[in-house]
């Protein structure tokens, strides 16, 4: 198994310079990530999505998707908007609030089953000031945990849990209201089959 960089480098110029096609099998999204130009993820012995590596990580299509290729904000939601639009609007279970996002009309369950929605840390902004933008919420700071390059803010809105990547939580303390801003174009709809 490859697990440094360097090697990992190597073995991909070796199957490019020989113009190879390999099937690597991993459990490690970041050795998938380096090394392959599509990923399939199977859970369960089944196929559940296949793509480039950007692809899957920002459209993941289901839940195992999004769990298994890096960390997401997974958002326990139920649907409001008719089937009839291409903008859902949903009402969160943890927190009562109401999220909106671009839906295609495949992709929508009943109104009466939950469904996930998830947007990845990193998408997450944070901010201490007042902002008309949709998918604003209001939240309070529970922990930061500085990485070096980055910190992780974890935020309660109203007993929802957010989780944002940060490269400088300049002005946050923790127990310090914010608002907490999920960009409708990076919130996405998951299947959970």
């Amino acid at each position: 198994m490859y697990r440094c960089a360097r090697d990992r480098g190597e073995l991909r110029e070796l199957v490019t310079r020989l113009g190879l096609t390999a099937v690597y099998v991993t459990h490690d999204q970041e050795e998938a990530f380096a090394l392959c130009d599509r990923i399939s993820v199977m859970v369960g012995g089944k196929l559940v999505q296949s793509g480039q590596p950007r692809e899957l990580y920002e459209q993941p299509a289901d839940i195992s998707v999004a769990r298994f290729l890096g960390r997401n904000n997974l958002i326990r939601s139920m649907r409001l908007s008719s089937s009839k639009t291409d903008d859902g609007e949903f009402k969160t279970l943890e927190g009562d609030h109401t999220l909106r996002t671009s839906v295609k009309h495949d992709e929508l369950a009943p109104l009466n089953k939950p469904v996930f929605l998830a947007i990845r840390p990193e998408h997450v902004r944070l901010t201490t000031n007042a902002t008309g933008e949709a998918n604003t919420l209001s939240g309070t700071v529970r922990e930061i945990v500085y990485a070096g390059a980055t910190s992780t803010v974890r935020v309660d809105a109203n007993g929802l849990a957010i989780e944002a990547l940060v490269l400088q939580p300049n002005g946050l303390q923790i127990g310090q209201p914010c608002r907490v801003v999920l960009a409708p174009d990076h919130l996405r709809l998951l299947r959970n089959d």
